[in-house]
């Protein structure tokens, strides 16, 4: 019975993106099932990173609000989530992916010590993405300008908590649980 357990039979595919992905020629997504019935997705095996801005001055988290399509038959055409990005570019490591994104989501001009590494998590149970989540201290960051229809929600503690978004929740509660170890 253990040894079943050990090795679960190989998953069905049962449906595959006509895209496909630069770096390795898989579909950009594909759809599984598993042990006969457990459904999942499967993103070209690309993790991504999230980061949630620190401003001291302020003492505020600050998120982006951004359209987020899969959302629309819920209601929902803008949501407040931590900052985001694909781990899809060859040879880069996360770190400067988000440096990359700091200044392409947020408008702020970081570095390597502006970003503290928090940890990693599955993004869902039903995909096999992880992300790496990080915190931006943007206290002392130069503002050079954000895309217009990217934009940061400067909320404090109680309101990160409130607003439900998982990423941003996951990445404060650990960051604030390393800096009272």
């Amino acid at each position: 019975m253990i040894k079943e357990f050990m090795q679960p039979e190989r998953p069905e595919i049962l449906w595959q993106s006509e895209g496909k992905n630069p770096l390795n020629n898989e579909p950009f997504m594909t759809i599984k099932r598993a042990d006969g019935y457990y459904l999942y997705s499967e993103r070209a095996g690309i993790d991504s990173v999230a980061f949630i801005l620190i401003d001291n001055k302020k003492n505020k988290i600050g998120l982006i609000q951004e359209i987020k399509p899969p959302l629309y038959e819920k209601g929902i055409k803008r949501l407040v989530t931590a900052f985001g990005g694909s781990m899809d570019k060859k040879d880069i490591y996360p770190e400067k992916i988000v440096i990359e994104e700091v200044k392409e989501e947020a408008g702020y001009k970081v570095d390597g010590r502006d970003i503290t590494y928090i940890g990693e998590t599955m993004v869902s149970t039903q995909s096999n993405q992880m992300l790496k989540g990080y915190v931006v201290d943007v206290t002392n960051a130069d503002f050079v300008g954000a895309d217009e229809d990217e934009k940061i929600v400067w909320l404090d503690n109680k309101e990160l908590i409130e607003n439900s978004d998982w990423k941003s929740i996951f990445i404060f509660t650990k960051w604030a649980y390393q800096l009272n170890k």
